[in-house]
């Protein structure tokens, strides 16, 4: 630890220590690599032709240092899969001019995946921290994979489920150390 180190939260401090571990434990794991599509969890039980299905209705975009990709209130229309770069997810805190980051997220995890089932305004702020490509699942086009491949599209909302149970297990624990 830097002598004087002070951090904004212990989500800061939490990625400073994370950064470190990696950079000596795992060098070879960067944000700057690129995961491939099949690499990712979400796409895991997919035969190849579901796959292939599934990737064309992808859109693959990029973005720069401190762009943001979805903004709070806006339209909930689409979710994203990171396969480069970090993303902050930002909670805008009403009627204090403040924001809180809430995490970081890396390649290989999804945002906004709310979108596909209930169309409701974003909860946060997605801002990319690096060059950030991520693929873009429109809600309109997983409701015609719904229609049309209605197997492929209940192992993708299983993925979603499994990782959204593992988030709430985390709020809890998370919520219940902060009441002892």
């Amino acid at each position: 630890l830097p002598e004087h180190a002070c951090f904004a939260d212990t989500d800061a401090a939490l990625e400073y220590f994370e950064d470190n571990l990696l950079k000596h434990k795992a060098p070879q794991i960067s944000s700057r690599v690129e995961l491939g599509l099949t690499d990712v969890p979400i796409f895991n039980g997919l035969r190849q032709a579901e796959f292939e299905v599934l990737h064309n209705l992808l859109h693959r975009q990029h973005y720069t240092k401190g762009q943001r990709i979805v903004h709070q209130g806006a339209p909930g229309d689409a979710m994203f899969v990171i396969t480069r770069g970090l993303a902050d997810v930002i909670l805008e805190i009403p009627d204090s001019g403040r924001s809180k980051r809430l995490s970081s997220l890396a390649a290989g995890t999804f945002f906004g995946e709310l979108a596909l089932l209930d169309q409701s305004p974003r909860s946060a702020n997605i801002d990319a921290t690096q060059y950030l490509v991520c693929y873009r699942l429109d809600a309109s086009d997983f409701e015609r994979l719904q229609r049309s491949h209605p197997a492929i599209s209940m192992k993708l909302l299983t993925n979603i489920s499994r990782t959204l149970t593992t988030r709430l297990r985390y709020a809890n624990e998370t919520i219940s150390e902060l009441e002892v």
